[in-house]
């Protein structure tokens, strides 16, 4: 199982702005894609799954169902990509997969109790990709280029990479 944090180390976006209004506005950095297709072609049944922690739902700047639209436009441009969680607050873990309604995988709306923090670099949504695809942390990778993400990796024993040419 491969996890990689989307924003940053698949994607950027056109506009040059942190928080895009628009989903359209987001495109695959051409190194990424390579890297993706490479560990595809020698790892052809390995869940590649995208995280993803979107501050910026629960600090205004953007809207929930833009987030949620946002994910399904990345999941379109990244081919080899099986899923996304993502964060929108520190409390609840939602996914999107191609062809489904987003839905939580974790939230107190749905009557589920707080187990923890779920945005990184608390290991949460990391835990969360690895219990929905039954993997153990030892066969899982993350990649990301945020040194919060390498954290939140190793509190949940999965292994860690910065993607190439970005460090933090």
């Amino acid at each position: 199982m491969l996890l990689i944090n989307i924003d940053g180390s698949l994607t950027t976006t056109r506009s040059g702005e942190a928080y895009s209004q628009h989903p359209h506005d987001y495109e695959v950095i051409p190194q990424a894609e390579s890297a993706l297709q490479h560990f595809r072609k020698n790892n052809p049944y390995a869940p590649i799954v995208g995280i993803s922690d979107q501050t910026a739902v629960e600090a205004g700047y953007k809207t929930f169902d833009n987030c949620v639209m946002e994910q399904r436009w990345k999941l379109l441009i990244i081919r080899d990509l099986n899923s996304i969680l993502f964060c929108p607050n520190p409390r609840e873990v939602w996914i999107v997969r191609r062809a489904l309604e987003a839905f939580p995988l974790h939230t107190s709306q749905h009557g589920l109790p707080f187990i923890g923090q779920f945005q990184i670099p608390a290991p949460g949504l990391i835990q969360t990709a690895l219990r929905y695809w039954g993997a153990p942390p030892e066969e899982a990778t993350a990649i990301a280029d945020r040194r919060e993400v390498a954290d939140a990796a190793l509190a949940a024993g999965v292994p860690f990479s910065f993607a190439r040419g970005r460090a933090a």
